[in-house]
């Protein structure tokens, strides 16, 4: 009986001792490991790119670097990860995509897939983009404002019909961007026969750092706009030649006599900003078609200048309500208004080398933008005389009148004699500046 007692407490020890096992491997904490799905393998000959990351800081840079090196698909681990994974992974997928340059400019959106892999979690990044390899290899970087300028008037001397540049806020914007095209153009009409139409978007919206991608609308191909270019050139330089020993005042009246060849194109005006530019607004239409507008007039005007060292400014203004454009002179130091489409309408009389006073009646222009025209007499070495302009001086000293004297007696007229025969008109030329 003692026996059998002794066995049964030893069984039930045993027992007991068993049970307790069981429930200490119960409470034991355990890992579930869900299988990993290898990604899809890169193309031949390439390899998936693999960073390591343990913050979300870190895990954001991969990503943009994944981005900035045009990879569609990127591996992240991220090893001693402290924060939530997944949400992570998706905030750091769309922060690149919206709010860096390069993703904002180039992305269409950015997918990230998480796995465990045993101690770490790896992020799967698929990237899909708007933008070529060759538009975001194409992309400039600039680090002043000066740069941002060389490489515009690049673009424009090329005839290209975009431009993307990464600059910083702190020297670039949109409108400074838009700005400095009108300047360029109207700075230099050899850039481009035709007005560049620019239009420019910024990539991001926010941040320091933006893509800024300008688009110019062209009416013609680039060849087609190279091939202008060179011919405008080489009018432009042909009727230059023509000024050989002649002074800054007979060289500006020589300019304005040639361009009275060209056919004035009224331009109806609408008041509308932005209203669209033809080939009749710019030196292209005045110099080679023969056929311009007041600003076609004084972009053609301001190329032959330069072609001439003369300082030339083109403005755009109006007259009389309509938009207008002339320009700016500097003869001897002394800043002048010419208006070489008034001249080829109604002479050289009121419209040739004109102070800000005697415009101001039928001009209206930005005074704080372009300089003054104070000056108060048009040089001596050029004289006025019939069909010439009116001279910038000071009114003449009054004097006596003289006393008057008896009018001769009058003489018979002489007999009247017919007119001599009309002679047929010449033949119409093409015009005159039409290499």
């Amino acid at each position: 009986m003692k026996q059998s007692l002794t066995a049964t407490i030893a069984l039930l020890l045993a027992l007991m001792t068993l049970f307790s096992g069981c429930m200490s491997a119960l409470e034991r904490d355990y890992v579930t490991e869900t299988a990993h799905k290898p990604s899809a393998p890169p193309p031949e000959g390439t390899a998936t790119p693999v960073v390591e990351v343990s913050d979300y800081q870190q895990l954001r840079d991969a990503i943009e670097g994944f981005v900035n090196a045009r990879e569609e698909n990127g591996l992240v681990r991220l090893v001693g990860y402290p924060r939530d994974i997944e949400e992570d992974v998706s905030g750091a997928c769309m922060e690149v995509a919206n709010n860096t340059p390069m993703g904002a400019y180039a992305v269409y959106y950015i997918t990230g897939s998480v796995s465990r892999i045993v101690s770490y979690y790896e992020a799967d990044i698929g990237i899909t983009y708007k933008k070529s390899a060759e538009q975001m290899a194409s992309v400039t970087e600039t680090d002043d404002w000066e740069a941002v300028r060389e490489a515009i008037s690049s673009a424009l001397s090329d005839g290209v019909s975009s431009l993307a540049l990464l600059a910083n806020v702190s020297f670039a914007s949109e409108s400074m961007i838009e700005d400095c095209v009108e300047e360029l153009y109207y700075g230099d009409p050899s850039l481009s026969a035709v007005y560049p139409a620019p239009s420019v978007a910024a990539y991001p919206q926010t941040g320091a750092d933006r893509i800024y991608e300008i688009t110019f609308s062209y009416q013609y191909l680039r060849a087609s706009l190279l091939s202008m270019r060179e011919s405008l050139a080489a009018v432009a330089d042909a009727v230059a030649a023509e000024a050989d020993g002649l002074s800054q005042e007979e060289t500006l009246r020589m300019l304005t006599e040639r361009l009275a060849d060209v056919t004035p194109a009224e331009k109806e005006w609408t008041g509308l900003v932005g209203t669209e530019k033809t080939t009749e607004d710019t030196a292209y239409g005045a110099l080679i078609r023969g056929t311009a507008t007041s600003e076609g007039f004084a972009m053609a005007m301001k190329l032959l200048c330069d072609r001439l060292g003369i300082e030339c400014i083109t403005v755009l203004g109006r007259r009389e309500g309509a938009d207008c454009g002339w320009n700016l002179v500097n003869v001897d130091g002394e800043w002048y208004h010419l208006d070489a489409f008034r001249c080829a309408l109604e002479g050289l009389n009121g419209h040739f080398l004109r102070n800000d006073a005697a415009m101001s009646d039928d001009y209206l222009w930005d005074t704080a933008k372009y300089p003054a025209s104070t000056a108060g007499g048009e040089p001596e070495e050029i004289p006025s005389g019939p069909g010439g302009g009116t001279p910038i001086v000071s009114p003449p000293e009054e004097t006596e009148t003289p006393e008057e004297t008896e009018m001769p007696e009058e003489t018979t007229p002489p007999e009247e004699t017919e007119p001599p025969e009309e002679t047929p008109p010449p033949e119409e030329t093409e015009p005159v500046m039409t290499p």
